[in-house]
């Protein structure tokens, strides 16, 4: 993988394995799961599904830009090879990095809150 960007930027002066790229998938992969869980409750709902599909379609877009500007800045073989590469890498990078920061939200907010016990007397 290294190599292959190495060789990708030294041939056309394009990296596919950067900060940037990185925090644009979990943007688009952010989307996706957004997308989805409005849609699916929606469906469950018998309400307007749109929103769902809306922020789905913003997500299609967002990794579409992603693939034409890794085809345009490359040719064909070099564009799908790190294409394939860069969003398989980083959507499973991303699912780390979403868990992470979930659990420590959730960390944060049990162990940094001024919450006291509650006792209860008459029972």
């Amino acid at each position: 993988m290294v190599r292959f960007d190495g060789h990708c930027d030294s041939r056309f002066g394009h990296r596919f394995f950067t900060k940037d790229t990185f925090v644009w998938i979990i943007i688009t992969q952010a989307l996706f799961i957004v997308g989805r869980l409005c849609w699916q409750s929606a469906l469950k709902q018998h309400g307007d599904t749109l929103n769902g599909i809306a922020i789905i379609a913003i997500g299609a877009f967002a990794v579409g830009w992603l693939l034409y500007r890794n085809f345009g800045e490359t040719n064909f073989l070099h564009g799908v090879a790190g294409s394939a590469l860069q969003i398989v890498l980083f959507v499973v990078l991303g699912w780390i990095v979403l868990l992470v920061m979930t659990l420590l939200f959730i960390f944060r907010g049990v162990f940094y809150s001024d919450a006291k016990p509650v006792c209860i007397v008459n029972k």
